[in-house]
């Protein structure tokens, strides 16, 4: 695994890596963590990172293919959005729990702010450093973001 993360209520799990695929534990099914795991296929390379908006009913993942992808995790367990925001690796995400909009950053070092209702992206930082690491602040729309080489 690369990555996990959780809904603030801490019944569902989601988690990434080599398989391309994203796993998903939901123990609002009922069942024990094993009748209630999922895989959820839609990458074409390793996924890096996941984020879960507050209340476990979408997730988004990004992978070292480049791209972004929305998951519905409550209903239908798919993807209801793929982005190919980046021309090289997303290693990281951030968003608020409202997932109302996603701050991605990728290895070419590029960090871009995409608003879900309109799955527009705006440019935020463009540098030589891979983006390792973000978090998101609670200024509207920033994020704190690290590099191999400096935070920003």
């Amino acid at each position: 695994l690369y990555c996990v993360a959780g809904c603030a209520a801490g019944n569902v799990f989601v988690a990434g890596g080599a398989d391309r695929c994203v796993h998903l534990w939901d123990r609002r099914d009922g069942g024990s963590a094993s009748s209630s795991s999922y895989r959820l296929r839609g990458h074409s390379d390793v996924v890096k990172c996941v984020v879960v908006d507050g209340g476990g009913s979408r997730c988004v993942s990004g992978a070292s293919d480049g791209s972004v992808m929305v998951w519905d995790i409550r209903n239908h367990r798919r993807c209801v959005e793929q982005l190919r925001l980046h021309a090289d690796a997303v290693w990281s995400l951030a968003a608020p729990s409202s997932l109302s909009y996603i701050i991605s950053g990728s290895r070419d070092g590029v960090v871009l702010l995409t608003d879900t209702a309109t799955y527009r992206s705006s440019l935020l930082h463009c540098g030589s450093s891979s983006i390792v690491a973000l978090l998101p602040t609670t200024i509207s729309n920033t994020s704190a973001t690290t590099t191999t080489t400096t935070t920003l």
